[in-house]
């Protein structure tokens, strides 16, 4: 029987840098090397660019409290990375074009607790889930949900 594991599991799957047009480098080389870029609304890299874009590794912080810092890929999160957020939020794994992937952990601000494999920002394959109340579920999951 399939239970749902977690609804509304938000996996921070925007495009986060979708525009440099608004954006000042205020130190380094953001075009190819190292630098710091600063946008208008808020969001702050420091980090390596490729041909003027976020590529390699640096740290992402964003105005509303979250910070990841791990390897991008043509903007995205892409590779191994980390990424928290207000109220008790993390996630420490792999990434593919912003979203878990591979293996990782994500601990949510409610005290919910995943370890194991992700799929396009879903748990699918072998974890473990451990719920607030004290319970825990390891085995399969797809798609989110409980799968055994």
């Amino acid at each position: 029987m399939k239970h749902a594991a977690l609804r509304g599991c938000a996996v921070l799957a925007v495009l986060l840098l979708p525009c440099l047009v608004a954006a000042e480098c205020l130190e380094g080389d953001c075009r190819n090397g190292k630098g710091v870029l600063v946008q208008k609304d808020g969001r702050r890299y420091q980090g390596e660019f490729s041909n003027g874009i976020i590529s390699g590794i640096g740290t992402l912080t964003l105005p509303g409290g979250i910070t990841y810092t791990g390897q991008f890929k043509d903007g995205r999160y892409h590779g191994v990375g980390r990424i928290t957020g207000p109220k008790g939020f993390s996630y420490e794994g792999g990434f593919r074009d912003n979203l878990f992937s591979g293996k990782g952990n994500l601990v949510r601000g409610d005290g919910t607790q995943y370890t194991g494999e992700f799929e396009s920002g879903l748990f699918h394959g072998q974890g473990i889930l451990f719920y607030p109340d004290g319970r825990e579920y390891q085995g399969s999951f797809l798609g989110n949900t409980v799968d055994g």
